[in-house]
């Protein structure tokens, strides 16, 4: 019996970290830029839990750029700055840094 709930407990760990890695490793640039926009996108912290991201359009040759407010377990809010391109840029997104978003190399 005590073997189950030690089993239970590392299963739980694991998921948790799997689900939210940023809780434990802290926000990266990186994993936030690939949980807001993909892997064209590039982030940048102003101050602590507040970050500018710009999402290239590969459509244009511009971007279009959120403010993004981290919160506890790698969450995030952003609100996009000024107009999007044809409507394909949300006014308002949010998400959670995941372990993808830790381990993918784009």
């Amino acid at each position: 019996m005590k073997i189950l709930v030690i089993v239970a407990l590392v299963v739980v760990a694991v998921l948790a970290f799997c689900c939210w890695p940023a809780t434990i490793l802290g926000v990266d640039g990186d994993a936030l830029a690939h949980s807001v926009g993909g892997g064209l996108t590039e982030c940048k912290e102003h101050e602590h839990g507040h970050w500018r991201c710009l999402v290239i359009d590969t459509r244009t040759s511009g971007g279009v750029e959120y403010v993004v407010e981290t919160h506890s377990f790698g969450c995030w809010d952003a609100t996009r700055e000024g107009p999007g391109p044809d409507g394909r840029f949300p006014k308002e997104i949010s998400g959670c840094i995941n372990l993808i978003d830790v381990v993918s190399p784009f």
